[in-house]
């Protein structure tokens, strides 16, 4: 089951991800990701389903998931996309998956563990939670070419305050301020090579798949490539995801 590139299903605060344009640096506000407090407000003892009866998940304005009959007789997947432990928590509480965003397998293996002691709590089986992680790759190109997209992406991302946080609480805040500060001044051959490689993989299908099984011995259930766009933009995607494939074969 693959989740959405964005968990629209009523659980995912998308304000982030929708922010993140050329020229949006460090003094750009996004909406907060991580807000349990309303996505999980007046839920009840049990997982929100789709029977009908208009389970709310959020508090303002009320939001109630379509009946059965909406989505050929199944209940849709929630996910949650989560930054912060609060999120990942909620998770093991009322969803179907978890979502998580530039981290490190050690991060996911945290986010396994919090989310499974949480559905544990709750009742739920931990084994039927689904952890998912993105990826940024940039794959079959020069190793500079690759390097330098994935720089800009990275400053990009570390410029945001919620992501900022997120590298500071993975013990990469040094690097993540010295590559947010690099962004906002136009700056990108100064984004920390470490903090790139950290985040991100390049180079080929080797590499890919190395990083990628690190990831799911974290704890990961789904690896999902985001390929970053060097040079020409649908040369390199394309060229990135037959990289990643598990099985890349091209039809005509």
């Amino acid at each position: 089951m693959d989740p959405p590139d964005r968990p629209g299903d009523g659980c995912g605060d998308r304000s982030v991800e929708d922010s993140v344009r050329p020229g949006h640096g460090r003094g750009h506000r996004p909406g907060a990701l991580d807000r349990p407090a309303r996505v999980g407000a007046r839920r009840g003892p049990r997982r929100p389903g789709c029977s009908g009866h208009g389970s709310r998940l959020r508090s303002d304005p009320p939001f109630a998931l379509p009946g059965r009959s909406g989505f050929g007789g199944r209940p849709p997947s929630i996910w949650l996309a989560a930054l912060g432990d609060r999120m990942v928590a909620l998770s093991g509480e009322i969803a179907d998956g978890v979502l998580l965003n530039w981290c490190t397998p050690e991060r996911v293996a945290a986010a396994r563990a919090t989310a499974s002691e949480r559905a544990a709590a709750a009742g739920r089986d931990p084994a039927r939670i689904t952890v998912a992680v993105y990826v940024r790759a940039c794959l079959g190109v020069d190793e500079d070419v690759a390097l330098l997209a994935l720089k800009e992406m990275t400053g990009r991302y570390a410029s945001l305050p919620h992501y900022h946080r997120q590298f500071e609480a993975m013990g990469l805040g040094e690097e993540a301020a010295l590559a947010a500060k690099a962004f906002d001044g136009g700056r990108i051959h100064d984004v920390p090579d470490g903090l790139v490689r950290t985040l991100t993989v390049a180079g080929g299908r080797a590499e890919a798949l190395a990083r990628f099984r690190e990831f799911h011995e974290a704890g990961a259930d789904l690896v999902l490539c985001y390929p970053v766009a060097a040079l020409d933009p649908f040369s390199s995607i394309l060229g990135t995801v037959l990289g990643a494939a598990p099985h890349p074969a091209l039809e005509r």
